[in-house]
């Protein structure tokens, strides 16, 4: 199987062949009717069903190297895993063999040990080709997550010079290849060996959590297939979401990446800013000075998540008053068409949030922690104070 492999990956890439194992696997799920056709072309007539074959065509590469065959139980438990997927949630895997495929890295990986720990000793244990895979999905991950960070910070630098800086800052040599592996391969084997160290808990931890990372999806074995592809699970767990960033910028908090992004100087800041009653447009200052009616009793103070990169010479003045600096909340900014203007902390005061989720209602409004009752809509105060901080302009 591995000769045949050798002349369709020459038929496909020329006599180079592929860059890298993960371009070789990525193009046999694409042309897998073609690989097929072509391993019945070398066999002669073929006794098993396209799925088997497939199945151990994928093995082949990413199996344990010292291998000389793929064990028909190790592929029996591989089919029964995806079948029952397909049958379960057909709507996250339209492409079998993609399925097939995936399935076969996470298990090399340490995914579903239950199932591998039955399998010939030479296959149950980690399969180093499958985590070098696996690692290469995390690195496309990474890098598709820091184009997203540079879409929102960044309007002058091109991707690329800034990604650079972003890494200087951070100490990483984005062109010494050494550098940037070392980077993913961390990441990486915190992901398999649910070792993550970004420090962000559940709200459901008792605080006797012993890890320092308590994140289910952080860890590959809580991967599952009926909920998401994995590259899906991958994203999500180095940005916070499989989504684009632009809308799910809270999530970045929780991600594996964000410790990563506070050495670049990157925060997530909460905006807060007010809602005019009379026109329901954003302002800033003390009143709104298109309505001659405006009454600030009446203004609503809404809350907004924004990304920023902190210049250099103002990241200490923000920071030092913040231990971890990833717990930076509440920065109001200024915004126009193309800058932010961003302000330092004079003083804080609590404030509540009248939250519409309550079984009581609320307006969505955020008001002074002294009053006892909405100051908009009149409901008795919640349980859920926030910090509400005044700044100066830098």
């Amino acid at each position: 199987m591995k000769l045949i492999l050798e002349q369709w990956e020459k038929k496909i890439f020329g006599r180079g062949g592929a860059k890298s194992i993960s371009q070789f696997i990525k193009a046999m799920v694409a042309k897998h009717n073609d690989l097929l056709a072509f391993v019945d072309s070398a066999l002669g007539a073929n006794k098993s069903s396209p799925d088997r074959t497939f199945c151990k065509l994928v093995l082949t590469p990413i199996g344990p190297v010292e291998a000389t065959a793929v064990p028909e139980k190790v592929i029996d438990d591989i089919l029964t895993l995806v079948n029952n997927v397909v049958s379960t949630s057909p709507e996250h895997y339209t492409d079998f063999y993609l399925l097939i495929a995936d399935v076969a890295i996470a298990i090399g990986c340490g995914w579903k040990t239950e199932v591998s720990d039955k399998w010939p000793l030479l296959w149950s244990t980690d399969w180093d080709i499958a985590k070098v895979v696996f690692t290469d999905k995390v690195a496309s991950s990474v890098r598709s997550s820091l184009k997203q960070v540079h879409e929102i910070v960044e309007y002058s630098l091109t991707f690329e010079t800034w990604l650079t800086k972003f890494f200087k800052d951070v100490g990483i040599d984005y062109y010494v290849s050494k550098d940037w592996e070392g980077f993913t391969i961390i990441m990486a084997g915190q992901m398999i060996y649910a070792k993550c160290d970004c420090g962000k808990h559940l709200k459901t931890c008792p605080k006797a959590c012993v890890s320092k990372c308590c994140q289910p999806r952080h860890n590959l074995i809580n991967w599952d297939p009926n909920v998401c592809k994995l590259p899906a699970f991958i994203m999500q767990a180095v940005k916070g979401s499989a989504d684009d960033l632009k809308s799910t910028i809270n999530e970045l908090s929780s991600s594996m990446l964000y410790p990563t992004l506070i050495h670049g100087r990157l925060a997530i800041i909460d905006k807060l800013y007010k809602i005019c009653h009379c026109c329901n447009e954003k302002y800033y200052g003390e009143a709104c000075t298109k309505n001659a009616q405006f009454d600030p009793t009446k203004t609503k103070l809404k809350n907004q998540s924004w990304l920023l990169q902190i210049p250099k010479q103002h990241f200490e003045n923000i920071t030092q008053n913040f231990a971890p600096p990833r717990q930076i909340r509440n920065i109001e900014v200024e915004e126009s068409d193309d800058w932010l203007t961003v302000f330092e902390r004079e003083n804080t005061t609590l404030i509540l949030y009248c939250n519409p989720k309550r079984e009581k209602g609320g307006c969505d409004n955020y008001y002074d922690a002294t009053l006892n009752n909405c100051p908009l809509c009149g409901i008795e105060r919640s349980q859920r104070l926030s910090k509400l901080t005044i700044y100066k302009k830098l």
